[in-house]
């Protein structure tokens, strides 16, 4: 049967013939070698893949409140960045613009040194609201947030770069090399 999925997944099977972990195959070995020195906690697994399989069926039942709502005590649990993009885009389709901005602000608050929700913030602000003045307010808050982390804000710096060479100033491109410039020498020193 062909399977559903784009990318190459793998699973391990234990002895008593139980689901022990599934995922991609790339984090086979990383996981397997958690698993043989006994680092791996299976019931966390369980309790992931349950979630895994409760979000799957609202996401495909397209019941967004309730796939919100388990994507939001799955976050209190253990944050994924991975999770605030999924977030975002069942906010946005279910037409809640304000829990979208505010589930990104507070994504950023409490992970500044991720860059995800920092960018997310930023394309929100300009592609859906095509708000201007406050994804640049949002991008100067995010540099000033990210000072803490150079790697990131290098990183973000480079992106925010690229997106924008054709739409702004020449001095906001100044601006932002030499913010670059300033955070890939705080690298260096380090």
């Amino acid at each position: 049967m062909p399977s559903k999925f784009k990318h190459p997944g793998c699973a391990i099977i234990s002895k008593d013939g139980l689901l022990v972990w599934r995922g991609a195959v790339r984090s086979m070995p990383a996981v397997l070698k958690r698993l043989l020195a006994g680092k791996l906690d299976i019931k966390e697994i369980a309790r992931r893949e349950e979630f895994n399989i409760k979000l799957g069926s609202a996401v495909r039942g397209k019941k967004y409140k309730e796939a919100i709502a388990l994507i939001e005590q799955e976050q209190k649990i253990k944050f994924s960045a991975d999770l605030v993009a999924l977030h975002l885009q069942l906010l946005l389709e279910s037409k809640n613009t304000d829990g979208a901005l505010s589930m990104l602000d507070k994504a950023v608050e409490s992970h500044p040194e991720l860059i995800g929700p920092h960018l997310l913030r930023q394309m929100v602000l300009r592609s859906y609201f095509k708000d201007e003045k406050r994804a640049s307010a949002a991008a100067a808050d995010s540099i000033e947030r990210l000072k803490k982390y150079p790697k990131v804000l290098a990183d973000m710096l480079q992106n925010e770069m690229k997106l924008s060479q054709d739409q702004r100033s020449p001095r906001f491109i100044y601006d932002m090399s030499e913010a670059l410039n300033v955070s890939r020498r705080t690298l260096n020193k380090r």
